[in-house]
């Protein structure tokens, strides 16, 4: 995107306006951003999740959801944190319990994040993690298109897998 485009989607205010942001969106993705000069530039998205037993998380992360294993840092013996691979997208792993960072408000272990993970066939995945993870809401169809179910992790984070049935 060229900076006379930038301007062309840029409100008063500097700002995006709703309406283009959404076209924009419609074609790019999730990783849209403007720099300050309005050029595209590429964000990723990788969440971090505080485990009450790191270990015990990267277990049920690899092991029964499939997902790959990154790496444990600084070694695996005294690890403090561990990174796990979907699909070329990491999702970072954390021992929580040391030192409750202070813009935690409600403790820091399993609350508030919900992870969605778009999958080929979740009848398939659903069948091979349901005996092994915790499910909290049964498979089905959503009205909004998509077929899904949740589980939560050892620390209560949800997971939902789902597959749309109408694009």
């Amino acid at each position: 995107m060229t900076k006379n485009q930038g301007d062309n989607i840029r409100g008063q205010e500097n700002t995006i306006t709703p309406d283009a942001f959404q076209s924009l969106a419609l074609e790019t993705g999730p990783t849209i951003s403007l720099d300050h000069e309005g050029e595209m530039k590429s964000m990723k998205l990788e969440p971090l999740l505080y485990a009450s037993n790191l270990q015990v998380s990267v277990k049920f992360y690899c092991q029964v959801l499939g997902f790959d294993f990154g790496e444990f840092y600084p070694d695996e013996q005294s690890a403090t944190f561990a990174s796990i691979l979907i699909d070329g997208h990491k999702l970072r792993l954390v021992q929580g319990g040391k030192r409750i960072p202070p813009f935690h408000k409600h403790g820091e272990c399993g609350s508030g994040v919900q992870l969605f993970v778009r999958v080929p066939n979740v009848d398939d995945e659903y069948r091979r993690v349901k005996g092994s993870a915790q499910v909290v809401d049964e498979i089905e169809g959503k009205h909004w298109g998509d077929r899904e179910f949740t589980i939560a992790d050892p620390d209560g984070y949800l997971i939902s897998f789902y597959t749309p049935t109408a694009e």
